[in-house]
């Protein structure tokens, strides 16, 4: 859900609840009026549920008054969540309803070969939920019979509701198959297998190039074998163009840039929305080259030969592979229940900042901006030259926690993990910020990585869905190698430190961070960006960004 209202220089702090349990205090108070502004957003389990929003009787030094205005509230329930209970098992399994901490507090498990579960429907996008633990072991996934992953359940401890695999699919009738594999992680003591829960949606829609309308001349090819259904579509000459129209809210454009590619403008109803590079050194197949959200209804995009290049291509070929648009409608705004005159007996406080005596580049202030100022909602998806983007968050202001049983404070590591969340916050004229919070579920802890035992560090879940709205995210730090803190450049080298036994933390932290926001690994032709994804022992000039990582964030938070 997000809650709307109306701040303005004479406004107070406002208590939010869900189902009678205390979120957070958000801040009203604007230097200007804003109207409809979206102060406050969460994701929760699907069901009912009631929210309570009570004046807190307490203000923004800067603020005049303390009182709160609500406008409006949206929500949505466009995901549907199978529990374990309605798939069919096949071999020996253990049904159990007694599973506490997991969906419906019901779960199923095997360590038997043979064992398999099936559930059939029809959606394009596809979710599965596991309860991860030290003796777990691998699971095959199968999408209509075809193998599509291998997963590893094994954690060093017992996590509830883990997403262990995501996809998107073509639109249509889908079978999952979750299989017992035998096969086990080094360092799980057993070879069990769990299943939770699958969410799907049938929300996302994939068109194939072969679906616009072609105006000018194009060579529409069908044995594209890199591209999505093995057909293509590519111009180079002056007046070519494609359309199409459809209802949704939201898009991504998919390309195959390389080094021979022209630029596009993209056109949303005819208003020209960007001039999208396609040029690549190499040849990425089915990349996204451009995403945009909207308000719901009926729209035509238009895909436009440009006629220009970038300085390094060698031509101004323009390719065409899918397109995938979102068709979720807004859901009606629901009718508030309003207390007039609620007593606060007492005020629920949350520590965004806590008081560091070494805090290396950071600047990071006790009251961080909750809300920016009229800015537009998050952008999905997205690439540049040098950055690749994805899911995203629907707020402009997220916050961490630090799990102090394996990262206590006198470890001395907190600086290092504010300062690199603070590089992001620094970024202008971005309005995300990272807050730090002692009750946020956002956690970065001091484990192995969950996904591979040799990852350095890891943020997860990974959303490769690029319209999935990020809910949660957690950063295990690998305890398995070494770290430092010396953020001092060798006087041979200014992107070292000097070591070759350690890995610098606020280095490595950084790069994290930047997956926090869901921004990927560009190609391996940009070395000197944040996100690259390889990291050398002694590295620190992934401490600072590179344009293309200030443009990343940038574009999918402006």
């Amino acid at each position: 859900m997000t809650i709307y209202a109306r701040t303005a220089f004479n406004r107070g702090k406002m208590h939010i609840y869900l189902d009678d349990t205390f979120l957070q205090t958000v801040d009203l108070y604007t230097a200007s009026l804003i109207d409809q502004n979206p102060v406050f957003s969460t994701t929760f389990a699907y069901g009912d549920h009631t929210v309570t929003m009570q004046w807190a009787g307490t203000k923004n030094a800067s603020s005049s008054g303390t009182a709160i205005f609500i406008d409006k509230l949206t929500y949505t329930g466009d995901q549907d969540v199978v529990d374990d209970t309605a798939f069919s098992y096949t071999g020996t399994w253990t049904n159990s309803s007694s599973c506490n901490g997991a969906y419906n507090n019901t779960c199923s498990h095997t360590s038997t070969s043979g064992a398999y579960a099936t559930y059939s429907f029809t959606g394009s996008w596809l979710a599965v939920f596991a309860r991860t633990a030290y003796n777990r072991g691998m699971m095959n996934v199968y999408i209509d019979n075809t193998l599509v992953s291998t997963v590893d359940l094994y954690s060093a401890n017992l996590v509830e509701e883990r997403v262990v695999y995501s996809t998107s699919l073509s639109h249509g009738s889908h079978t999952v198959k979750l299989e017992y594999s035998g096969t086990k992680n080094a360092a799980s003591s057993g070879y069990l297998v769990f299943i939770d829960k699958i969410i799907y949606t049938n929300e996302l829609v994939t068109v194939d190039d072969e679906a616009f309308t072609y105006t000018g001349t194009w060579n529409n090819d069908d044995s594209c074998d890199w591209a999505y259904n093995s057909t293509c579509s590519g111009a180079n000459s002056s007046g070519a163009y494609a359309t199409y129209t459809f209802t949704g809210s939201a898009m991504t454009i998919y390309s195959r840039p390389a080094y021979n590619r022209g630029k596009m403008k993209v056109y949303l109803d005819n208003t020209l929305q960007a001039t999208v590079d396609l040029y690549s050194p190499s040849l990425i197949n089915e990349r996204p080259v451009y995403s945009l959200s909207f308000p719901y209804g009926n729209h035509t995009v238009k895909l436009e030969w440009d006629g220009t290049k970038n300085a390094n291509s060698s031509d101004y070929h323009v390719f065409i592979d899918k397109m995938t648009y979102f068709t979720a409608a807004p859901t009606p705004t629901p009718t508030a229940t309003v207390t007039n005159t609620p007593t606060a007996t007492s005020t629920p406080t949350v520590t965004l900042t806590p008081t560091s005596t070494n805090t290396p580049t950071s600047t990071s202030t006790n009251t961080p901006t909750i809300t920016p100022t009229n800015t537009p909602p998050p952008n999905w998806g997205g690439s540049g030259t040098c950055w690749v983007g994805g899911s995203s968050w629907d707020v402009y202001t997220v916050y961490y926690s630090i799990d102090r049983n394996s990262i206590p404070t006198s470890l001395g590591w907190d600086a290092y993990i504010f300062a690199a969340a603070e590089t992001w916050n620094d970024v202008s004229p971005s309005h995300f910020v990272f807050v730090y919070s002692t009750n946020s579920t956002n956690v970065i802890s001091r484990e192995e990585p969950p996904n591979d035992p040799f990852f350095l560090a890891e943020v997860y879940p990974h959303l490769f869905f690029p319209f999935v709205t990020i809910s949660e995210k957690q950063m295990a730090i690998n305890p398995l190698y070494s770290w430092d803190t010396n953020n001092t450049p060798d006087p041979s080298d200014p992107n070292s430190n000097g070591s070759t036994s350690t890995y610098n933390l606020q280095n490595v932290l950084t790069h994290e961070f930047g997956h926090m926001l869901q921004l990927n690994h560009p190609s391996l032709d940009c070395e000197e960006e944040t996100m690259y994804e390889l990291i050398e022992r002694g590295e620190i000039k992934k401490i600072s960004l590179e344009p293309d990582d200030v443009d990343a964030i940038n574009w999918k938070y402006p």
